[in-house]
């Protein structure tokens, strides 16, 4: 159940300009809206929301468009339930709190300043 209302929580915040700030859809998870708000922060203008495995336990989260280059905006972030195990072993993890953990994939970025 908890699943299904972070993904309905998550989209209603993605077809905004400025999907967080004042108008931030809260998914009550700390780490979820503490990630959407960095990577609003950093410049990211649209955001891409999507389970990457059938039992849609892995939420995956990346930025799709951005006119600046920085980790939040180049890097794909995942989701997982605090009681599903890690997928990847070169996932680094972001943050963690009561329902979920949250981790980042830097295969591939490319980092500058901005």
């Amino acid at each position: 159940m908890f699943r299904y209302l972070l993904f309905v929580f998550l989209l209603s915040c993605a077809g905004r300009q400025r999907y967080a700030g004042p108008d931030l859809v809260s998914s009550e998870s700390p780490c979820v809206d503490g990630t959407l708000v960095n990577m609003d922060q950093a410049g990211c203008e649209m955001v891409y929301f999507g389970y990457i495995n059938s039992d849609q336990n892995t939420l995956k989260i990346r930025c799709t468009y951005s006119k600046k280059k920085n980790l939040w905006t180049q890097v794909s972030f995942y989701v997982i339930p605090n009681d599903y195990p890690l997928l990847h072993a070169n996932w680094f993890q972001v943050c963690r709190d009561m329902f979920v953990t949250v981790y980042f994939d830097n295969q591939g970025m490319l980092i500058s300043d901005d």
